[in-house]
């Protein structure tokens, strides 16, 4: 669900499943000998309808923010605590810390 860039791809994968999942509830409900023929078309037509969509969104989003929250805020990576030290403008506290270095081997000659 982070997406890190925002290209026309991803914006035509994310509306082109919610396109094709609307078109095909659309041509499911419009099938005679299913069961639920035309309720879509009658349903959408009420405010209570999409009033439920919008909470039932809402409901399903809480949980993934409110964990993403609490590990960003319990165990932030490196680059947020950079990213919160530079908005608050406290760097003494990252010069006081020691940086891990990988150590550079060498590379084979051939």
């Amino acid at each position: 669900m982070d997406v890190i860039r925002w290209t026309w791809i991803t914006h035509a994968a994310i509306w082109g499943s919610i396109l094709a999942t609307c078109i095909c509830v659309i041509i499911i409900d419009a099938l005679p000998f299913l069961f639920g023929y035309w309720a879509i078309f009658h349903i959408g037509k009420t405010a209570a309808f999409w009033l439920c969509l919008l909470i039932i969104v809402v409901a399903a989003l809480i949980p993934r923010f409110v964990v993403k929250v609490i590990h960003q805020y319990y165990s932030p990576c490196d680059i947020q605590v950079a990213r919160e030290a530079e908005k608050v403008g406290n760097f003494r506290e990252l010069e006081r810390m020691e940086i891990e270095m990988n150590p550079i081997s060498e590379p084979q000659r051939r």
